[in-house]
């Protein structure tokens, strides 16, 4: 059995959050983070669906992409407009 502690471990690791169920039975869900100016976490890209249409791995098949767009996103958010 995966601890708490362990799940926030593999979590900074990969940089990929999952729910595998836990939050909702039959729901599935995985979140990249998008890094402000000093490469911390403010925000996430994250899809998620019912099991009857998508398993947690086929949603993991869309992290490059998600990864993509955080980072696209950050530079957004991280410009300075004045």
């Amino acid at each position: 059995m995966t601890t708490t502690m362990q799940t926030i471990a593999k979590t900074r690791d990969t940089r990929v959050g999952i729910d595998d169920e836990e939050f909702i039975p039959g729901m599935v869900a995985c979140a990249v983070l998008i890094p402000n100016d000093e490469n911390k976490t403010f925000a996430t890209v994250f899809t998620h669906g019912p099991t009857v249409r998508k398993t947690l791995d086929e949603l993991l098949e869309y992290v490059p992409i998600m990864r993509e767009a955080a980072l696209e996103l950050s530079v957004t958010f991280n410009q300075d407009y004045d």
